[in-house]
């Protein structure tokens, strides 16, 4: 349903004129390289770390003023999409741990996928702002820092990057309970949750 969800997203994007699928492209030869240079347990940490960015930002994104201006599907789809990616958040690192992985390879992998994932999240908002004209855009730039401070602003953002590091740290230390509740309600009372079922 994951994966589905992805294809489906990504068919709209490229259907309204965005290179979604040469990105797409891009990060399977990232993923290729990857995989010459890295063992299977460090290929392991990287997804731990990649689900990390991945579940403080669902968090995040669950805050009822994120997304509170969106068009009705695009904000159900994006809170589906953030609780789901909330529900599997410790299932790899379980993993990890289980097979051996250790503090200071799950922090290299954690400095690796910093990189390749900042890279990667900027060459889209940038790629995106360009084909939207507002690249150099003023107030552009104003909605997106808007949008971080209704996350919970940098500085948040940042302590929940920063507690990856912790040495005794695990994914259910994020506590996101009261958030998925909500979204599960949601899900049970909305139209649009009910139309998508179907």
């Amino acid at each position: 349903m994951h994966t589905r969800e992805h294809i489906h997203y990504n068919q709209m994007l490229q259907a309204q004129g965005y290179p979604a699928l040469r990105l797409e492209r891009w990060v399977g030869h990232v993923l290729k390289l990857t995989r010459l240079i890295t063992s299977p347990r460090q290929r392991l940490g990287i997804t731990c770390a990649l689900e990390h960015f991945t579940a403080t930002s669902a968090l995040r994104s669950l805050r009822p003023e994120v997304f509170e201006d969106a068009e009705p599907r695009m904000r159900a789809f994006w809170r589906w999409h953030a609780a789901e990616e909330l529900e599997h958040k410790s299932i790899p690192y379980d993993i990890y741990h289980a097979v051996g992985g250790h503090y200071l390879e799950r922090i290299f992998c954690m400095l690796t996928a910093s990189v390749v994932y900042r890279a990667y999240s900027l060459l889209h908002l940038w790629c995106f702002m360009w084909i939207d004209g507002v690249l150099f855009s003023p107030r552009a730039w104003r909605a997106l820092r808007a949008g971080i401070v209704a996350m919970g602003g940098r500085r948040a953002l940042w302590r929940d990057y920063l507690a990856y590091y912790k040495p005794g740290f695990h994914p259910r230390q994020l506590d996101d309970r009261p958030e998925l509740a909500r979204v599960r309600s949601e899900l049970g009372t909305s139209p649009i949750y009910a139309a998508a079922a179907q």
